[in-house]
């Protein structure tokens, strides 16, 4: 099974790059980058890109409903049931 991480990450249509990066890095001792505040944390690679490509990127590849950076709570709920699903 995935990590929780990785699950969601796929989900909200992150860049496997980043989120591979997320999981292996310490993001928390990293400069600011692109897009802070939203919960994506772009991989290196990605931070030099430009912030309409990175979130064209992203909404294009996203299971989610709503579009890049909304995530509402009820549907967090939900992916977290599907996710847990996957280990039975």
């Amino acid at each position: 099974m995935n990590s929780w991480w990785e699950y969601v990450g796929d989900y909200l249509g992150y860049p496997k790059c980043c989120r591979e990066a997320f999981q292996t890095e310490d993001y928390r001792t990293r400069p600011v980058r692109k897009l802070d505040g939203t919960g994506y944390v772009p991989c290196a690679e990605c931070d030099r890109k430009s912030v309409d490509d990175l979130i064209a990127t992203i909404n294009s590849n996203r299971k989610a409903v709503a579009p890049f950076p909304e995530f509402p709570d009820e549907e967090c709920d939900l992916v977290y049931e599907q996710y847990l699903k996957q280990g039975e």
